[in-house]
Order: structure tokens, then sequence, then C-alpha cells
């Protein structure tokens, strides 16, 4: 499956959260209110200027940098099903890594994806499930 996946963080601003990844258009800085109804998290949001379902949260920082790659509802899932796992090797019941930190330098370097880029919320939707299947069979299995 690796060879079938392409590199998604050679895009920058792809990952980085100015371009959509669906359609290829501009993207804009919009208030919470505006993907929720009402403040719920306190951030603002990066937005698809064509499809408002597409759309990444923002780090609560004065320049708002996302947090990573605009997601559609199937792109969510994945994060969160790949999140799951990955946390879980630094924060579950059988930790494998010390920290977060050492988790993620261990997993950039076992896909060969720089560690600058190596971000549940810069994946797509591809590399989401093929960590989140690697992760689970290299590390749960024997659990």
């Amino acid at each position: 499956m690796e060879d079938k996946l392409n590199p998604y963080w050679l895009d920058e601003s792809i990952v980085r959260g100015l371009k959509c990844p669906y359609c290829h258009c501009k993207t804009e800085l919009v208030e919470e209110e505006e993907i929720y109804g009402s403040a719920i998290y306190g951030r603002k949001y990066r937005r698809c200027l064509e499809e408002s379902s597409h759309y990444v949260g923002c780090y609560r920082s004065p320049n708002h940098l996302s947090l990573g790659r605009l997601a559609d509802d199937e792109l969510r899932q994945c994060r969160m099903n790949a999140h799951e796992v990955l946390d879980a090797l630094w924060n579950g019941r059988h930790p494998v890594f010390d920290s977060r930190q050492k988790t993620y330098d261990e997993l950039s370097f076992l896909f060969g994806v720089p560690k600058e880029f190596f971000h549940i919320g810069m994946m797509d939707a591809a590399w989401c499930k093929y960590v989140t299947k690697t992760i689970q069979e290299r590390y749960f299995n024997s659990i």
C-alpha cells in the first residue's frame, strides 16, 4: 500500500491550510461561530472559499496558523481513528514510548516522513488509514 501513497507533505500550501486539498481554491480565516454556530473551542478556523464543510482549526496564537490541512467528514473520522491508536503508544494502558515527542520522532522515521510534517492533521485520508493500520499491526496485535 505504501507505494500508492502520495507524499502529502510536498504541497505546503495544503498542509498549512492555505489551499483546499479538494478543489484547490484559497481558504479564509473565519470565526468559530461560522463553523459550529457558537463558540465551543475558542479558536479560529481556515475554511474553503467554495465548500464550507471543508475546514480545519487553527492554533490559538496571534498568527492563527492552521493545525493542518482542511478536512471533509471522512478525513475528520480518519484523523480521530489515527489519533486514537497513535496516542495509545505514549499515553495508553501499555505505552510503547515514554513521551509524545518520542512517539512522533520514531513514527516519522518508521514512515519516512520528515519530522516537521509527521502530524495527523497534515495527512490525507489514505495516510491516516495507513498509519492507523500499521500502528495497530506493529504495536498492538500482540497485546
